[in-house]
């Protein structure tokens, strides 16, 4: 067994951002927090909207990891 199979399923999941394509990076962070993800895959378009070091700062507001930023 792996460490991680006593981690709750949320808490080893990622979400990226292209699935949730026609929400923008702002609605993206707040409703994965509150549907329990902690670790997002930044979309590099979405990421520059809103501005990267908005960005940044927003992940550090809503506690969130980044996984993995994709073109």
């Amino acid at each position: 067994p792996s460490i991680c199979d006593s981690w709750p399923t949320h808490q080893r999941l990622a979400v990226h951002q292209t699935t949730t394509h026609r929400w923008d990076f702002e609605t993206d962070l707040h409703e994965y927090r509150d549907a329990g993800i902690q670790t997002v895959g930044a979309w590099r378009y979405k990421v520059e909207d809103y501005g990267v070091d908005d960005a940044r700062e927003l992940l550090k507001q809503t506690g969130l990891r980044v996984s993995s930023l994709s073109w």
